[in-house]
């Protein structure tokens, strides 16, 4: 009874870790996504400015922007590929401990009802 008590309590107290690392993680991906809010808007800002500039801009100018809006929108294309072929592993990840995770299946005992198992 005693081993059984502190394998419980073993498991409980990995349990709450496990619950506050995940808050940890929460909180820590909360502010990088505000950070990454933040400088999406000013970018957006930025874009919005450019946008009034280059249509006074000599074409000079504008073949240049045009020519850097290209290259940076390749970087951004493969910073994607990326990140969707980091999403598609992790995807897998889970679905592969979903299905190897262990289930105990209740059995139907003959005779059982739903009120009387």
């Amino acid at each position: 009874m005693a081993k059984t008590r502190a394998d419980e309590r073993a498991i409980n107290k990995t349990y709450v870790e496990a619950l506050n690392e995940a808050r940890t993680r929460s909180i820590a991906l909360g502010r990088d996504r505000d950070a990454a809010r933040a400088e999406s808007d000013g970018l957006r800002s930025q874009l919005s400015d450019a946008a009034r500039r280059i249509a006074d801009a000599p074409p000079a100018a504008v073949v240049e922007y045009a020519a850097t809006v290209n290259q940076l929108f390749a970087e951004c294309s493969r910073s994607y590929q990326g990140m969707a072929e980091k999403a598609d592993g992790h995807a897998a990840d889970v679905r592969a401990l979903g299905g190897a995770w262990p289930v105990m299946r209740h059995q139907r005992v003959e005779g059982a009802t739903e009120t009387n198992p």
